[in-house]
């Protein structure tokens, strides 16, 4: 799990400022647009199934049950999101070092 920039390899041996440029140049690289793609496509289908299944419950389930489920798709569609963005960010820093 990535909290800080020293928690990913990549900029762990790097001072604080060339971290924060890194990560900036690396956001703004667009080498691969499948990723992001492929991120806007899973993001589509997570919610598409998250409401369905809402959908699918509202007969059968009061709001304390509904509102805990949503809120467990969303933070989970968060963590994916991140995990995208890191593979993708950790990638283009990895370039840009020259490495």
């Amino acid at each position: 799990m990535y909290w800080r920039f020293t928690s990913i390899l990549e900029l762990a041996d790097l001072p604080p400022i060339e971290q924060k440029r890194l990560w900036t140049e690396a956001g703004r690289d667009r080498s691969r647009p499948s990723d992001l793609l492929m991120l806007a496509f899973v993001l589509f289908m997570v919610g598409s199934v998250s409401a369905l299944l809402l959908f699918l419950t509202m007969e059968w389930t009061g709001a304390w049950v509904r509102w805990p489920l949503w809120f467990m798709i969303l933070v989970s569609t968060g963590k994916i999101v991140d995990t995208v963005i890191i593979h993708h960010y950790r990638r283009a820093v990895r370039r840009l070092r020259g490495g």
